[in-house]
């Protein structure tokens, strides 16, 4: 593997081998990638040239063809010639459409969705517990080990619109005691006490102090009680049927796609590739990701409108003008939200206005202030395009989002959304 150390070599996780992927291309000004500090590098044969959509921390998205990849750098294929982008400078890689995996008898058989706390999703066609280590079969990847602590949820059934809802909440509770999921016709009860093994037709479960063998075949899914675990900062890898992977290395040499995470040890070549690869953690934080130090309201008629994180008032996808956003905040008006940064972040970046479901006219005043500093005022009017937002907070300490009365100065709707707020290193 050209370009690794013997050290990362040797644990490497899984190889991927893909004959071209067809990625998003979006449009930029050569002259913003030069801003970004990105140099100009030699030309590379095409023939491992594959078409990306790359994301800077800037916020600008450039298409190229995808070159080259390295544990530092990306080369990039551009009109103008090829260019070397430092890892540091990246947030994504994405593509828009691809073929899907082959799917083998083995991968058929691959029931059990396994989610772990580091945020992967993996699909087993076996798996086991003993003492506290779990071992799976993956139909690509072979072997695969986990310590308990690292698991957050084993469905052992077949998703099920009818009781999907159900499994989605009662996965993601933040659990002292495993809990052994049962299904009744449409609806999921569960125990509640220590999985101590997991077999090929039970699972041993201790309840009350006593060991209860349950039938596997019965358990719809298991829900582990959450442990430490370190959270270090990885790469997060999506693939296009459904599974994501976490690694601390992605390479691409000679049209061959290698995939490492040091301590395991899966390895596989495919003829496919990731769908996105993120290089997000460690270079930003998502404001709806942190509580903030403080949150201050004025109630309206004895009603207080606290803010929400990611969705709507209604508890809608988050959207601000035609497009919706997976992060964000949605904030009332007389609201004045206050995150601590510690002087370790250097751009704030989020793009807001109006909730568009609100359909009477309103103004509202949004500021933000930093360490009691103004540093944006913005009057927003409903119905007028979005306002994009990317403010220097080189050390600062303290960010508030102030929203208030507009010029109405009543509250007729002020409901403000915050697309993809997040402070960038």
């Amino acid at each position: 593997m050209r370009g690794m150390s013997p050290a990362v070599q040797s644990a490497t996780r899984f190889s991927v081998v893909t004959n071209g992927l067809f990625l998003a291309l979006f449009s930029v000004a050569p002259s913003l990638l030069i801003a970004a500090d990105i140099a100009l590098a030699a030309d590379i044969a095409l023939a491992a040239d594959i078409p990306v959509a790359v994301e800077l921390l800037s916020g600008t998205v450039t298409n190229a063809e995808l070159v080259q990849l390295n544990e530092t750098l990306a080369k990039l294929r551009q009109p103008e010639g090829v260019i070397e982008v430092p890892l540091s400078q990246i947030l994504t890689v994405k593509q828009a459409t691809a073929s899907k995996p082959p799917r083998t008898a083995e991968a058929e058989k691959a029931l059990t969705d396994a989610a772990l706390r580091d945020g992967s999703r993996l699909k087993l066609n076996s798996l086991s517990l003993q003492e506290s280590r779990l071992l799976g079969k993956h139909p690509v990847w072979g072997e695969m080990e986990f310590g308990r602590n690292e698991v957050t949820s084993l469905r052992l059934a077949a998703t099920d619109a009818k009781v999907d809802a159900a499994w989605k909440e009662l996965s993601s509770r933040d659990l002292t005691r495993d809990l052994v999921v049962l299904r009744k016709g449409d609806v999921l009860d569960h125990l509640e006490g220590t999985v101590i093994g997991i077999g090929e037709k039970t699972i041993q479960f201790l309840l009350d102090g006593d060991e209860v063998p349950v039938k596997r075949e019965r358990v719809f899914g298991i829900v582990l009680a959450k442990g430490e675990v370190q959270s270090p900062s990885l790469i997060r890898c999506d693939l296009d049927n459904n599974e994501t992977i976490l690694v601390d290395q992605v390479s691409l040499a000679d049209g061959k796609w290698t995939l490492s995470r040091q301590g395991q040890n899966y390895k596989a070549e495919l003829e496919y590739g990731p769908i996105s690869i993120d290089y997000s953690s460690g270079k930003l934080v998502y404001l709806s990701e942190q509580e903030p130090r403080s949150a201050k309201y004025t109630p309206f008629f004895g009603y207080t409108w606290e803010y929400r994180k990611d969705r709507s008032f209604e508890g809608r996808p988050l959207a601000v003008g035609q497009r919706t956003y997976r992060r964000g905040l949605a904030v009332h008006s007389k609201s004045e939200l206050t995150w601590q940064l510690g002087g370790e972040f250097r751009r704030f970046q989020t793009v807001m206005g109006y909730d568009p479901e609100i359909s009477t006219a309103s103004t509202a005043l949004v500021r933000i202030l930093g360490d009691g500093k103004e540093l944006l005022k913005v009057d927003l009017v409903r119905g007028n395009p979005p306002h994009s937002v990317d403010l220097d907070i080189t050390d600062i300490s303290q960010m508030t989002i102030v929203v208030d009365f507009g010029t109405d100065e009543v509250d007729i709707g002020d409901r403000i959304h915050f697309g993809n707020a997040k402070v960038v290193k």
